[in-house]
């Protein structure tokens, strides 16, 4: 009778066993294969009726876990088919801090890991964050289908370099690589439409050359502190450029800036070069319209400006920090330049501290400033107050 009852105590330690077992693999695993979710391997993939019947990317566990070795590459495959239905979405479920900034756990999504995910090209969608927080994730090709990147989709992967694209890409989202330190290089195609804030922000752009037509929003290659020259391209049709606030600024190793030739119309915005200090050479501006407020603020290397004839509007604190600007070739015959720059300031928001000052007022004592005619100098020596003028020769 006891050898039974032991048995019977032992089978039931032994059931309690394997349910809490069951129990800690189902935690460690949320996923499980239904008639919705499909793991196929360590790609955990969802059936969606809409807006067509396919299957998404929602998740990824970790690659290799067995492999302790480095140098083994940790590589996701992702399926072209589930079952019947293609896989045409990549939309990583992911939480987020309450500054809308991914939340990444040390173990799920494979992303301390993985260096390599293959895209197949029946993948045309990419949702946001759909690669962020993948921290040793190097290089990746794009699907023909994908002509979006949306926001966030790279953020915070410090390791990426480099990106291939086979189809014609027309938006990048805001934040999409910010933080991809190790981003030297970036092909902007011509068809690039629109480009998101901070979607560059604090990445290792080295040199880039960007099309002019295209939209840039505020701060898309802020802090990028190895970035030291740009290029704007730009065709015939290309008239308009504006120059966002905060595009390139604290950007502190930038030395030149080129724009395209034939502009009619160029605007640098609030701080669009603000805090560059190594800036010393603009090209082809001649088409400037508006200097914003400190458009080119703090950039303590600029030496020389020329601010051309068409200048419309220069903010009173456009070149405020500028502390070696030594020559300014002011080439407008618009005697009204600085009253007109004021009364529109002032109708504004007032800078405390700086009321009834003008750009002119900044410049250092020694700065030599070159206007065009006897009505120019008059201005610039009785409104502005600054001794250091004569009639360029």
């Amino acid at each position: 009778m006891k050898r039974k009852l032991l048995f019977i105590l032992a089978c039931a330690a032994l059931l309690c066993a394997l349910c809490f077992s069951a129990g800690a693999i189902k935690a460690d695993r949320p996923y499980h294969e239904s008639k919705t979710i499909k793991i196929i391997d360590h790609v955990v993939y969802e059936y969606r009726k809409y807006p067509h019947q396919h299957y998404a990317v929602i998740d990824y566990f970790d690659t290799d876990e067995a492999a302790n070795d480095r140098k083994i590459a940790r590589t996701i495959t992702i399926a072209k088919k589930v079952g019947k239905y293609p896989v045409t979405e990549i939309d990583v479920k992911t939480e987020y801090d309450d500054d809308y900034t991914p939340i990444i756990e040390s173990g799920d999504c494979g992303s301390r890991k993985t260096t390599k995910i293959n895209i197949p090209d029946s993948v045309t969608t990419l949702q946001p964050f759909a690669f962020s927080g993948f921290y040793f994730l190097r290089e990746l090709t794009l699907p023909k289908g994908i002509t979006e990147i949306p926001e966030h989709a790279f953020q915070g992967s410090t390791c990426f370099r480099s990106l291939t694209l086979k189809g014609e890409l027309k938006k990048i989202g805001a934040s999409a690589f910010e933080d991809c330190h190790d981003l030297r290089k970036f092909e902007f195609p011509d068809s690039l439409q629109e480009v998101g804030l901070a979607a560059f922000r604090h990445t290792g752009l080295k040199k880039i050359s960007i099309p002019a037509k295209a939209r840039y929003d505020m701060s898309v290659f802020s802090n990028c502190y190895d970035l030291n020259k740009v290029t704007f391209r730009g065709d015939a049709a290309t008239k308009e450029l504006w120059v966002s606030g905060g595009m390139f600024a604290e950007s502190m190793n930038l030395k030149t800036v080129v724009f395209p030739q034939g502009l009619e119309r160029l605007v640098f915005c609030t701080s669009a070069f603000g805090e560059c200090g190594s800036l010393q050479t603009l090209k082809n501006y001649s088409a400037l319209k508006r200097l914003d407020y400190k458009a080119l603020g703090d950039c303590e290397f600029l030496e020389k400006l020329t601010i051309p004839a068409g200048i419309e509007y220069v903010h009173p604190l456009a070149l405020l920090g500028c502390a070696r600007l030594k020559t300014v070739h002011l080439n407008s015959k618009n005697t009204n330049l600085l009253k007109d720059s004021l009364t529109f300031y002032n109708q504004g928001l007032l800078e405390i501290g700086y009321l009834d000052c003008n750009f002119i007022d900044f410049l250092r004592n020694d700065c030599m400033i070159y206007v065009k005619n006897e009505a120019m100098l008059r201005m610039v020596q009785e409104d502005a107050l600054h001794s250091r003028a004569q009639i360029a020769a």
